[in-house]
């Protein structure tokens, strides 16, 4: 709105030097000219100085709208944060790291080698006895000849008796059969003895390449166990300072927010300020209607050039009044201006910190939790895996148990058959007694006989005895193969642990998306800041306004000065105290008073405290991130 020109007000012309009651005359229609513009003047200014801020209510008004929204939502921040701080600071965090180290410790049991490196001990031990075992069935190799010696020797000897020997001829072919029959079992025996012992070559062979794997594969699970539970420590750590960080930079938001809401009063001062100038255009409006009375008085009986003066000064101070208005109202928006700037920058930080939360380590290898839920599956795998070869060596023992049990039955004929030659040279002995002399070389021969046969059954306990260590051996071996091949337990421990992920999961996921929801309304809510700040024009709308009321009044006292010269007030002293009383504000007077001693309307008169500034804002790095591990 342009002010009004001041070249309408009365000012001295140039002319003739006026006589003395020609100059009165001419003074005081000078005065009565001036007075007549200045009400016009004053008239105008009341109008447009009552709708300056009116017309801008609806703008406080929505600023004020907004400044509620943004601290409402700020609230919400902080109730988002902290229930944030409490997810990741609770006991239900570090409860589910502890059972995953535990359920990850348990998984490393897939590399104890105890068990297969006893069973690879008991497999060589078996492979020695049956190294003894063959060499004792080389034995009745030994024992079958001298009985078939014996046997042709006893022949002889039974034909050389003739009818006395005729029953040592028996006794002989049944040494000689028996003999046979010791020759067949030792043959099988022999046989199934090297059938064991490339049962045993083969499951050593397995074992070895089994313990060989576990070896590689526990190296690798507590490896991995121990670098991925570090990490997954780190994350929690990292995570639970990033939100009780948070939880701060929340509170602080806020409560700066809320100073700037607070800071709004500005304009509630600066009005009533203006207001006040308000009642006083009116009055002097007043003043200046009246007019000039009789004898030079206007309406009320005060003299014209009282009058001139008293407009005079009122339009000085109140333009002082106004300059002080505006310039406080300007310096008010921009300090506002400046701490919205600074609280978007101080969300928009802590978005940027929340996006450095969530981008958590190299996302090209994985994440923390996809790493250890990778890892237990390959765990699992591997014991699954070591249970079917273990399952494969057990097999290969009870393979071998069915052979130790075959051979026993062959060990039991020979043992048998060491019996029956026993009898047979018992015998022998007896009839070669009742020969007499002519006897007495079957005699030596069934005692020889009956040596051997003693010497077989000897020979048959070795065997047995070893066939009894490689059954014992055997079942050892079976035993630790069923404790390997207990799919159901690998399966129970899986199954554990992939419920213990998914709740760990779970976690990580709601702390995600709080993490991930703080981030995005932060954002939000700094860019809108920022936007409101950037858009605050309530400078441009008002103060020049403020400034043409101002430059016109000025204008009015000048005018008036110069229809009245200032040397000529004798009243101003007791004009100016009066209207001094008519202040209300403390701060009006100090603008009053600094207006007489010539300081500057704005000089060190504060309308109300700054609203606080925060930091500058920072870039703006939104990105999106999914599945992401935080607590």
């Amino acid at each position: 709105m342009p002010h009004s020109d001041p070249s309408h007000l009365a000012q001295p012309g140039p002319g003739p030097a006026p006589g003395p009651v020609d100059g009165d005359l001419n003074r005081q229609e000078t005065a009565e000219r001036a007075l007549e513009r200045m009400a016009r003047t004053v008239e105008n200014l009341s109008g447009r100085l009552k709708g300056l801020l009116k017309d801008r209510e609806q703008d406080f008004l929505a600023l004020g709208e907004r400044f509620m929204d943004f601290s409402s939502r700020s609230r919400r921040l902080v109730e988002q944060a902290s229930e944030l701080a409490g997810l990741t600071s609770g006991g239900e965090i570090e409860q589910g790291v502890r059972e995953l180290s535990e359920e990850m410790r348990e998984m490393e049991k897939v590399g104890d080698l105890s068990a297969n490196e006893a069973n690879l001990s008991e497999i060589e031990a078996v492979g020695r006895i049956i190294l003894g075992l063959e060499a004792g069935v080389q034995n009745f190799k030994r024992i079958v000849r001298s009985l078939q010696m014996l046997g042709v020797s006893t022949r002889i000897e039974s034909v050389r008796l003739g009818a006395d020997g005729m029953g040592f001829a028996t006794l002989a072919d049944d040494v000689d059969k028996l003999a046979g029959k010791i020759v067949d079992d030792s043959r099988l025996i022999l046989d199934k003895s090297k059938s064991m012992s490339g049962l045993t070559l083969s499951a050593r062979r397995r074992t070895r390449q089994l313990i060989e794997a576990q070896r590689d594969c526990s190296r690798r699970i507590i490896t991995d166990t121990d670098k991925n539970i570090k990490a997954l420590e780190d994350m929690t750590h990292r995570s639970r300072e990033a939100a009780q960080g948070l939880d701060a930079r929340t509170r602080t938001i806020s409560s700066s927010i809320s100073e700037a809401v607070a800071s709004l009063q500005f304009h509630d001062i600066i009005r009533q300020q203006v207001e006040h100038v308000e009642q006083a255009l009116s009055d002097m409006r007043e003043v200046a209607r009246q007019g000039s009375g009789p004898a030079g008085e206007n309406g009320d009986g005060r003299p014209l050039s009282e009058t001139i003066y008293w407009l005079a000064d009122a339009s000085r101070l109140q333009a002082s009044q106004i300059d002080n208005a505006g310039e406080r109202f300007e310096k008010a928006v921009e300090t506002l201006r400046r701490s919205l700037l600074g609280i978007s920058g101080s969300v928009l930080d802590m978005s940027g910190e929340i996006e450095a939360v969530l981008e958590n380590g190299d996302r090209t290898k994985g994440s923390v939790l996809d790493r250890i839920e990778s890892d237990a599956e390959s765990a699992v795998s591997a014991m699954k895996e070591f249970a079917l070869h273990a399952g494969e060596i057990g097999a290969i023992v009870a393979d071998l148990a069915g052979t130790v049990k075959e051979m026993n039955a062959f060990v039991l004929e020979i043992e048998e058959v060491g019996t029956e030659i026993e009898l047979i040279a018992l015998n022998a002995s007896v009839k070669a007694a009742r020969a007499g002399d002519r006897g007495r070389a079957l005699g030596v021969l069934a005692t020889a006989i009956k040596g051997l046969s003693a010497e077989a059954r000897e020979q048959t306990g070795a065997v047995a005895e070893s066939l009894r260590n490689i059954t014992r051996s055997s079942k050892v071996l079976e035993d630790n193969s069923s404790r390997l091949m207990d799919l159901g337990r690998i399966e129970a421990l899986a199954q554990g642990r992939r419920a213990l992920m998914k709740r760990i999961r779970a976690i990580n996921n709601a702390a995600g998306d709080m993490f991930l929801g703080l981030r995005r309304e932060g954002e939000d809510l700094g860019l809108e800041i920022s936007g409101v700040a950037e858009a605050v024009d309530l400078r441009s709308a008002i103060r020049p306004g403020l400034y043409e009321v101002k430059t016109d009044l000025e204008d009015v006292a000048r005018v008036a000065h110069e229809a009245m010269p200032a040397e000529l007030d004798e009243n101003r002293s007791e004009r100016l105290e009066e209207l001094l009383s008519r202040y209300t504000m403390d701060m009006e007077r100090v603008v009053h008073e600094s207006a007489l001693q010539g300081g500057g309307a704005g000089d060190e008169v504060e309308l109300f405290d700054a609203p606080g500034q925060g930091p500058e804002p920072g870039p703006d790095q939104g990105q999106e991130w999914d599945n992401v591990e935080l607590f």
